[in-house]
């Protein structure tokens, strides 16, 4: 008889055992996988152990007929020592009135199989004094087993010390009795291998459900972690996806936002510059040379303007570097000058300065020109006629630059001409935001306002250096 290793149950019940096969024509206990064995947490058998299987019944019919082949084979009476109460001469064939009683508590074995064992112990000894047989160690084999893989782990150490006691009473009664040491010894081990065998296989087994159920909830507890773990992950991937999405809206708003100010600063200094010089030309009578100054004037504007705009929808559609990059800087403060002096704008900047420069403009340097040249704007459409005067300070030691234009305020007086007036060009409000927008986003201070009949525009921007002068 080989019986194959326990093997780990697939299931997270603790009772569940498989793996355990004995012979199929010994009768000795056989657990397949699908045998559950007593719960150690409840102290109970559980319904589906106590219930017999048909593992049970074959175990005990297949038994049962080898008790018969061996009567039959007169390989009864195997005790030679045996007491032989019903005489020598008493029918072989009354071993199976023990044997049937043995074989029916196999039947029983799961829903009460400490009952059972002592039905078996019963039965073997019944058997015993009519000298033996060995279907009869076979059934009590199987019963031990079941004793102690079925029961609670307190009634399974009263079988493992009931085992203990038995086989130090097999050692201790013959020597006291006076037996050979020889024959005590051989009893000894015999005892042994017939109880210990089963009790010790029974134990293994039980072990070795436990430990896999104990390795099965660590394995559960490893799932739900690691489920846990994947739930958490996937909030901080949603929550990651939720912050891309709204930097991605901040940034697209951002960039409009940058944009728009792009398009107010490169197109409307331009238009209102043409709107003024159109206005002026039709407030006054035809003059030939006024007109043609004029149209050059709004000609040059225009095609300034399509420049740049073509310019910045030139990177917008090539995805190439950021416009801002190509905005001019304060080493082009002379031209702007120039040119609306050229429109009709009284410009001075006090005291004169150049800003010649080597490599591209700072942001801060951009923006301070964007605040000279929409200041010009507006003092030309608002203020025609009135002399704007520009002073741009550079702090090194504080570490900043300060811009501050300003001009009469409310002088609507003929810029053209002084006895007939020009009307002033209907502004969007958005000069004043763009310049703000600007300031602020370096860091800066923007202030706007009247003061003492003067209009003052006044931008400080943080920064240490503003590059090469002249």
């Amino acid at each position: 008889m080989v019986a194959s290793s326990p093997d780990v149950p697939g299931s997270a019940d603790p009772r569940y055992v498989s793996g355990v096969t004995g012979s199929a024509g010994s009768g000795l206990p056989s657990v397949t996988s699908s045998e559950r064995l007593h719960d150690p947490r409840s102290g109970a058998a559980s319904a589906e152990s106590a219930t017999p299987t048909w593992e049970d019944a074959a175990s005990a019919g297949i038994v049962f007929a080898l008790g018969v082949l061996l009567i039959a084979l007169g390989a009864s009476g195997m005790w030679s020592d045996a007491p032989r109460w019903l005489g020598d001469d008493a029918s072989p064939w009354l071993h199976l009135v023990p044997l049937a009683l043995g074989c029916g508590a196999m039947l029983v074995k799961r829903r009460l199989p400490l009952t059972m064992l002592g039905v078996g112990i019963l039965a073997v000894a019944a058997d015993w004094v009519i000298g033996g047989s060995i279907a009869m160690i076979v059934v009590l084999f199987d019963l031990l087993y079941a004793a102690t893989a079925y029961s609670s782990p307190g009634r399974r150490k009263l079988v493992v010390r009931g085992v203990i006691v038995v086989i130090v009473g097999t050692g201790v009664v013959p020597l006291v009795a006076g037996a050979p040491l020889q024959l005590t010894v051989l009893l000894v081990l015999q005892t042994i291998a017939l109880l210990v065998v089963p009790v010790w296989w029974a134990l293994n087994v039980v072990q070795k459900a436990e430990l896999a159920a104990l390795a099965e909830g660590r394995a559960a507890l490893e799932r739900d972690r690691a489920d846990a773990l994947e739930r958490v992950a996937a909030a901080d991937r949603a929550q990651a996806e939720q912050v891309a999405a709204t930097d991605r809206a901040e940034a697209v708003a951002a960039e409009r936002a940058r944009m728009a100010r792009d398009l107010h600063d490169t197109i409307a200094g331009q238009l209102s510059v043409i709107a003024i010089r159109a206005e002026a030309s039709l407030a006054h009578s035809p003059d030939p040379v006024r007109d043609r100054e004029s149209l050059a004037v709004v000609r040059e504007s225009a095609v300034r303007s399509l420049g740049e705009m073509r310019q910045m929808i030139g990177l917008l559609r090539d995805g190439g570097s950021d416009p801002l990059a190509t905005a001019p800087g304060l080493e082009r403060l002379g031209e702007l000058v120039e040119g609306s002096r050229r429109s009709g704008i009284d410009v001075r900047v006090d005291p004169p300065r150049s800003f010649a420069r080597v490599g591209p403009p700072t942001a801060v340097e951009q923006a301070a020109y964007r605040v000279v040249q929409e200041s010009i704007v507006n003092a030309g459409k608002h203020a025609p006629g009135s002399v704007v005067s520009v002073r741009i300070t550079d702090d090194l030691e504080g570490g900043r630059l300060v811009v501050e234009v300003s001009n009469a305020a409310g002088d609507l007086e003929g810029a053209f001409d002084a006895a007939t007036p020009v009307r002033p060009t209907t502004s969007s409000g958005f000069g004043l935001v763009t310049m703000r927008e600007r300031t602020l986003a370096l860091g800066g201070v923007f202030a706007a306002g009247r003061s003492e009949g003067t209009w003052v525009v006044r931008a400080e921007f943080p920064t240490r250096t503003l590059g090469s002068r002249a």
